[in-house]
């Protein structure tokens, strides 16, 4: 009911409220029909100023001045005027959307008040109990006082007043919408604002009026927006020698995006555990998963390998942009365990995978490296012999899906295993994954040597991160290079930009982990372990130049507490988006849509009730020296961010799991969680608002491991399930095959 960053329905203890007034208030509000009109004072010109909708019942606005229960910066905050809205000294956020008014050349010496005290008190009970807030005055309005010379501005209800004093110049008022797409006067005198995320907010006409002798005299008014954005009033014949008062809407809220809807959603798997780890889609619109199986069982079209041969074998799959047909589906791999954890697809249509084999039989075509290199991994003493090693494989599947283009390992001679890919538009394959080999394949490398120490009797050792990039035809190495520190060091995907430059994210415990033109340039200090006293995982993120030989930026990010990596991904104007999870409450924020982490198991004067993280989200710069947005991403339990795809218009999809009854949503097909832990699906528009956000699961459990959108705004979504009635559109396979299903979901 009252929030100042989260909406309501993330936290039940979020406010409670005393005095008779309030309550009769309530009452009166929640006593409108839903299908009458909302009240609306007909004796003033100003009252159509902001009227809701018939059959729309709002909460009466309460102002409340923000005493550390609010962001910082933030003086008064409002809720239920149609929206939220946070009043700091220069502007006014309408939270949830990300707009906000900005007065363009405000006097310095502007004051803000509450006005018209209210006899009801607030209490907010929000987060940890030390930011908790009680008997918190509440007001009737708030004003800025002499926000121009001569010019108020009053908020109060559902509009807004100027008051222009006699003499005054009402062509001072001026404001501005930042990071707005478009700022237009309309014909019908209403102000439409397109917001980043793809949403138009639209404020009906302004009302103006002067009184002389006594009586209430129109005054014609319109918007006028000139060609800066910057937002005013065209006033018609007054008084110059008299005041003058303009109404307009307070906080008229942005309709709804469009309602998100499945266009399919099927189950795709066998008998026994069958798991997606990567989307993507191509030009037409197609789905393709890769991820790994052990069912004998699994669903095959046109396979290269029509035999499960192996402990678990990798699989991937093309389903047909209506979702209705399998278009390919196979097995790949040997006599081992092989896993696919990374998928992309070119311009015409061929699939690249990579991930981990221990099958000295994987099938290989055209191969880099024909043979497994790893030896004698888990070494110990007394042992003569050791458990063969994982190697990454990298393999090309033609367009049918039927053939491979070629097929290679790559490795040394200890564990390797991919988990990232990224495709140019020339067909060059950038690899990221990890390794514990000191003897793995490089060539012009920025980082020739492994960072950390051979470990023969260390169980796991500490990895490196490395990252690969293909010929066209696999059969050689562009570049290849060591990414690490001392202490281990993870990879959490690659992309690449037109350029032709990688970007990579994942987490690091060390102190030298290399950086350039860092944004934050050291390692948490604080010690996390395993092993006793080693500092605690941060999030690397880090842009390589097109020659592998050096970066272009490398920075740490991260708070005190844990980090982990889910995914990372550019736009066309080499901004990078990453995703993941954050046990830290200080993790950086920058416009955040959730100030604060949400778990309560993170906090510690409580017990732990559950794992402690919140999934994040943020957008560096193209430079990287810079956060353009960052936010938490949660609610109340545990919350993981796994996967991240960016759109045209620059909004960044992320999907993962939640097991939070009060997850975040915004505009969700799935309000509510539906088992024990569910997927969910959440999008944030280019300037960081949350534009949608979504539960998706059944009664069991659910994983979102990726996500992909195509060239129409669709999101392809994939990961695994154990609910039999996980939500199905159109399926390609209408019930659960046994245990873990992959999940294929496409949202338009």
């Amino acid at each position: 009911m009252f929030a100042s960053s989260l909406p309501a329905r993330t936290d039940p203890r979020v406010v409670t409220a005393t005095g008779l007034a309030l309550a009769a208030a309530l009452a009166a509000a929640l006593a409108v029909s839903p299908g009458l009109p909302a009240p609306v004072p007909t004796g003033d010109p100003a009252a159509r100023v902001g009227a809701r909708p018939s059959g729309v019942a709002t909460l009466p606005p309460l102002y409340v001045p923000n005493t550390g229960q609010a962001a910082a910066g933030v003086r008064f905050e409002a809720h239920g005027a149609g929206g939220g809205l946070l009043f700091r000294a220069r502007d006014v956020v309408l939270a949830g959307t990300g707009a906000r008014m900005h007065f363009d050349g405000a006097s310095p010496g502007a004051r803000l008040d509450g006005t018209g005290r209210r006899p009801g008190v607030v209490n907010v009970l929000r987060g940890d109990r030390a930011r908790w807030r009680t008997h918190l005055p509440t007001y009737a309005g708030v004003a800025y006082r002499g926000l121009y010379p001569g010019v108020d501005l009053r908020f109060a209800g559902r509009r807004a007043t100027w008051s222009v004093a006699a003499g005054a110049d009402a062509a001072r008022i001026r404001w501005t919408y930042p990071g707005a797409a478009a700022v237009r006067a309309r014909g019908d005198r209403t102000l439409a604002v397109r917001l980043a995320d793809g949403r138009t907010r639209v404020d009906a006409p302004p009302v103006a009026w002067q009184r002389v002798d006594g009586k209430r005299i129109p005054v014609d008014v319109r918007y006028a927006v000139d060609r800066g954005g910057r937002v005013g009033f065209a006033l018609g014949r007054h008084r110059r020698s008299g005041a003058i008062a303009i109404a307009m809407a307070a906080a008229a809220p942005a309709p709804a995006a469009a309602a998100t809807a499945m266009a399919f959603s099927t189950f795709l798997g066998g008998l026994q555990w069958d798991e997606a780890m990567d989307v993507e889609t191509d030009s037409a619109g197609a789905t393709y998963v890769a991820g790994f199986t052990q069912s004998e069982n699994a669903r095959l079209a046109r396979p290269v390998r029509s035999r499960h041969r192996g402990i678990m074998d990798a699989y991937v799959a093309k389903i047909s942009p209506d979702g209705r047909t399998l278009q390919y589906a196979t097995y790949l791999g040997g006599e081992d365990l092989d896993v696919a954890n990374a998928l992309a697809v070119d311009r015409a249509g061929n699939a690249y995978v990579a991930g981990r084999t221990g099958s000295a039989d994987f099938p290989t075509r055209r191969a880099r490296q024909s043979a497994l290199d790893g030896r004698a991994c888990q070494r110990v003493p007394r042992h003569e012999r050791g458990t063969p090693c994982h190697d990454a494989f990298v393999a090309k599947l033609d367009s049918s899906g039927g053939a491979l283009v070629y097929s290679t390992y790559l490795g040394g001679s200890h564990n390797e295993e991919a988990v990232g890919l990224a495709v140019d538009s020339r067909g060059r394959a950038y690899v990221t994954g990890n390794t514990d080999s000191t003897d793995f394949p490089t060539r012009n490398a920025l980082q020739p040597r492994a960072g950390t120490r051979d470990c023969p009797t260390d169980l796991p050792c500490p990895t490196d991160v490395f990252l690969t990039k293909l010929s066209a035809d696999g059969r050689s190495l562009g570049y290849s290079t060591y990414l690490g520190g001392l202490r281990s060091d993870t990879s959490g995907g690659v992309a690449v930009d037109r350029a032709g430059a990688a970007y990579l994210t994942g987490t690091t415990r060390s102190s030298n982990f290399p950086t350039r033109r860092a944004l934050q340039r050291a390692v948490s200090k604080r010690a996390c372990g395993p092993p006793p006293f080693v500092a605690c995982p941060d999030l690397f993120v880090a842009k390589v130049r097109p020659s592998g030989r050096s970066l272009a930026y490398g920075t740490y990010l991260g708070g005190k507490e844990a980090e982990t990596s889910g995914g990372i991904a550019v736009d066309r104007a080499g901004n990078a988006y990453v995703t993941g999870s954050t046990q830290s409450p200080d993790f950086p924020t920058v416009r955040p849509f959730q100030a604060a982490l949400g778990n309560g198991s993170c906090s510690a004067s409580a017990p732990p009730k559950e794992l402690c993280a919140d999934a994040f989200v943020a957008k560096l710069s193209a430079g990287g020296q810079r956060l353009r947005y960052s936010s938490y991403l949660g609610g109340n339990a545990e919350d993981q961010g796994l996967g991240i795809a960016v759109d045209r218009s620059g909004a960044a999809h992320v999907v993962g799991s939640t097991d939070s009854r009060a997850f975040r949503t915004a505009s969700p097909l799935q309000a509510a969680i539906g088992g024990g832990i569910d997927a969910y699906v959440a999008t944030v528009g280019p300037t960081g608002a949350l534009a949608q956000s979504t539960f998706l699961g059944g009664s069991e459990a659910e994983r979102a491991n990726a996500i992909a959108v195509d060239a129409r705004g669709r999101a392809h979504i994939a990961g695994r399930t154990l609910s039999e009635n996980f939500p199905m559109v159109a399926p390609l396979q209408g019930a659960k095959a046994g245990d873990y299903d992959f999940f294929v979901t496409m949202l338009r």
